[in-house]
């Protein structure tokens, strides 16, 4: 009995976890607040993805120049499409250093 328990339980935490992984795959996961500021980036900008001003947007809070005072960015979509085009914007347009 202990054994029939003690496999149903691993099961139901497993799944768990593998629910919170494919989650922040996705990029919805929740923001652990740091010691750096950060940015909520949420609105039309994100659920259209309009890569010029993205870019524009993210060029400009991630500029070399102010590296020392970048801050954290959290996007909030409710559409999965959305995240996902700007995730891929973020990887093929931004500095590798402002992905860390």
């Amino acid at each position: 009995l202990c054994m029939v328990t003690g496999f149903t339980f691993l099961g139901v935490e497993l799944e768990r976890v593998f629910s919170i992984i494919a989650r922040r795959k996705k990029g919805s996961g929740s923001y652990v607040k740091t010691s750096r500021k950060h940015v909520v980036l949420v609105g039309g900008g994100v659920q259209q993805a309009d890569e010029l001003l993205l870019l524009a947007f993210l060029e400009e809070i991630f500029h070399m120049s102010y590296r020392a005072h970048w801050p954290d960015l959290v996007v909030m979509a409710s559409d999965v499409n959305g995240m996902e085009k700007i995730r891929e914007i973020i990887d093929l347009q931004i500095e590798w250093q402002a992905r860390q």
